[in-house]
């Protein structure tokens, strides 16, 4: 996948807010309380204290429009896995799924798929903590936070590219030959669109 200036930008402000997010978090337990207890809840439904937690750190990055469901799913999942070292800033989603043995894969790989398709915020949303949830009950993980934010930003991409970037990066060169390109506008629908909306 080749960089431009549009992806740097993007990928350099959700490392910023997972920073900023973890720096708040760091020093003060009732900002990392609010955002732990929102962790994979939507948006829409949370409380006041949560809500302020979150835009305390939002109003300081230029994430691009939108992206407000995206980050706080991120800062509710920075505060409830602990906070990182600044050298290791947790594992790639994909290398801790590619990482498990193989008696866990099967149920993570039946999760990863019920992900994928998604393009709904809030039910990806929902669907993601459920998976996050089962990796850190096989192994003791920190996710990376600030890869994971980028990924969602891309994540209704019309090429897929996430997708596909994961299944080529859990499963090897073949397995994005797997996923389907979306259709443009007026062209047939494929029988597996109509089974994943």
């Amino acid at each position: 996948m080749e960089n431009t200036p549009e992806k740097d930008a993007r990928l350099t402000e959700a490392l910023r807010f997972c920073h900023i997010v973890r720096s708040y978090a760091s020093r003060d337990a009732s900002y990392r309380a609010a955002l732990r207890h929102a962790f994979g809840h939507p948006f829409r439904t949370q409380r006041t204290d949560a809500w302020i937690a979150f835009y305390r750190a939002f109003d300081q990055v230029r994430l691009p429009e939108g992206a407000e469901e995206d980050a706080y799913f991120i800062a509710g999942l920075i505060c409830s896995q602990g906070i990182p070292s600044e050298n290791h800033l947790g594992t790639p989603i994909t290398s801790v799924i590619r990482n498990l043995p193989d008696a866990d894969n099967p149920s993570a790989m039946y999760r990863l798929r019920g992900i994928l398709p998604v393009h709904q915020h809030e039910l990806l949303h929902k669907k993601l903590f459920g998976l996050i949830r089962y990796l850190q009950s096989r192994q003791n993980v920190v996710i990376h936070s600030g890869y994971l934010l980028n990924d969602l930003l891309r994540w209704n991409d019309p090429s897929h590219p996430v997708q596909r970037e994961w299944l080529h990066r859990i499963m090897g060169p073949v397995a994005h030959k797997h996923l389907p390109v979306k259709k443009e506008q007026g062209s047939a629908a494929s029988p597996y669109d109509a089974d994943h909306k």
